[in-house]
C-alpha cells in the first residue's frame, strides 16, 4: 500500500513537473515571437511626425477648454526651413515645452514667434524626456537646422529623469517605458518599471505587470497630491535620507556631464538656459554657468509672483502652465529677448 501511494506521488509529480515545463517552454516561446509591451525607440519614446489629436483640459477650476495639438515633421512642435536665411532658434525641452494643456499656437514660445517675426522656430519638445533624450534629438537635428540660437529649458525633474536608480523610485508616477541613460560613458536602455527582468524573459510576466503597470497608472493620475509629494521627495534633498542624497549627487554629476555634452556639441552657438524648476532650487543655474550656458533668469519667479496676485497660472490638478501661465512666460521671455538685442 506505502510502496503504491509513493508511486502515484512520484508519477503526480512528474505530471506537475511535465506541466510546468511546458507552460514554461510555452512561455519561452511566446517571448520569442511576440514584441515586448514596452519597445524603445532611439530616443526612448517618441512623437509620430504630421499628426494631431484633440482633447479637454480644465484650464482652471471649473473651465473646461477643447485644445488642438499638433505635430510636424520629424515630430517637431515646430518645424520651419532649415535653408532659410533667416535667424533659426532651436528649442528642446520636455513637457514643458511640449506643453499639450494650450493648442498649438498658444504655447509660451508662440509668443517668441509672433514677436520675432525676422527668425524661424524649431520646436522639440516630449512629455518625460530627459537631458540625454534632448541632447540625442540635438544631435541628430543640429547640422541640418545648423541653428543661430538654441534655447534649452530645464526642469529639476531632469535629475530623477537621467539616473536609473532615481528614476525607479518615483514608480509609479515615472514615465513607463524604455529610456536611454548615460552610465560609464556610454547610453544604455533600461526599463524603470517593477521586475524589469522578469518582464524582460517572460511573456505571461511582461503581460501580467503591463496590466497592473496599467491599475497604478490610473490610480497615481487620480492621486495628483501624491504625486506631487512623491516627486518633491525625489526632487529635494533629503539629509535624513542617505540614500536619497547619495542619488542625488550621482544625478547631478550624471547630468552636469551631460551638460557638457551639449556644450561640445554645440560648440560657439549661443545656448540660452531656461530653467523652470522651483525658485528655490539653484542647481539649474549652477549647471548652466558650469557649461558656459547664458542663464535666463526671473522666469519662474515672474510666474510665481503672478499667483501671489491671484492669477491662475497652472492647469487644474496638474503642474503644467495653463493657457495664461503660458502668455505670461511667452510675454517675460520676449520681454528678456527684446533686451538681448533680439529683432
Amino acid at each position: 500500500m506505502r510502496f503504491s501511494l509513493t508511486l502515484f506521488n512520484v508519477r503526480q509529480a512528474h505530471v506537475v513537473w511535465l506541466a510546468l515545463s511546458v507552460v514554461v517552454l510555452f512561455d519561452i516561446s511566446l517571448k520569442t515571437f511576440m514584441p515586448p509591451f514596452y519597445r524603445a525607440t532611439k530616443y526612448g519614446w517618441n512623437i509620430p511626425e504630421n499628426t494631431a489629436y484633440q482633447r479637454v483640459v480644465e484650464d482652471s477650476p471649473g473651465r473646461l477648454r477643447h485644445i488642438t495639438i499638433r505635430y510636424f515633421e520629424n515630430g517637431f512642435k515646430r518645424w520651419a526651413d532649415p535653408d532659410t536665411r533667416r535667424t533659426k532658434i532651436f528649442i528642446l525641452g520636455d513637457s514643458f515645452t511640449d506643453m499639450v494643456w494650450v493648442s498649438t499656437g498658444e504655447e509660451w514660445y508662440s509668443y517668441l514667434q509672433k514677436k520675432f517675426t525676422n527668425s524661424e522656430f524649431f520646436v522639440y519638445g516630449v512629455r518625460g524626456y530627459g537631458s540625454l533624450q534632448e541632447f540625442m534629438v540635438l544631435s541628430d537635428f543640429i547640422e541640418k537646422i545648423k541653428p543661430d540660437i538654441i534655447i534649452l529649458q530645464f526642469c529639476s525633474n531632469d535629475f530623477c529623469d537621467n539616473l536609473c536608480p532615481l528614476d525607479r523610485k518615483s514608480y509609479p508616477f515615472n514615465n513607463y517605458g524604455v529610456r536611454p541613460y548615460l552610465e560609464n560613458g556610454s547610453i544604455v536602455y533600461r526599463l524603470t518599471a517593477p521586475f524589469s527582468w522578469l518582464r524582460t524573459h517572460s511573456f505571461t510576466a511582461d503581460l501580467l505587470l503591463y496590466i497592473y503597470d496599467g491599475v497604478m497608472r490610473k490610480i497615481s493620475e487620480r492621486s495628483f497630491l501624491a504625486d506631487t509629494k512623491r516627486r518633491k521627495i525625489l526632487l529635494e534633498y533629503h539629509p535624513k535620507n542617505k540614500e536619497i542624497e547619495r542619488l542625488h549627487s550621482e544625478a547631478f554629476i550624471v547630468t552636469e556631464k551631460i551638460m557638457n555634452m551639449i556644450k561640445r556639441k554645440t560648440g560657439n552657438i549661443p545656448v540660452y538656459f531656461m530653467d523652470v524648476s522651483n525658485p528655490d532650487d539653484p542647481r539649474g543655474e549652477y549647471l548652466c554657468k558650469g557649461a558656459g550656458f547664458i542663464y535666463i533668469p526671473g522666469i519662474i519667479e515672474y510666474l510665481v509672483s503672478k499667483e501671489k496676485d491671484g492669477y491662475c497660472v497652472t492647469a487644474s490638478h496638474d503642474k503644467h502652465w495653463n493657457l495664461l501661465g503660458n502668455r505670461f512666460i511667452g510675454d517675460k521671455l520676449t520681454e528678456y529677448f527684446l533686451k538681448e538685442g533680439f529683432k
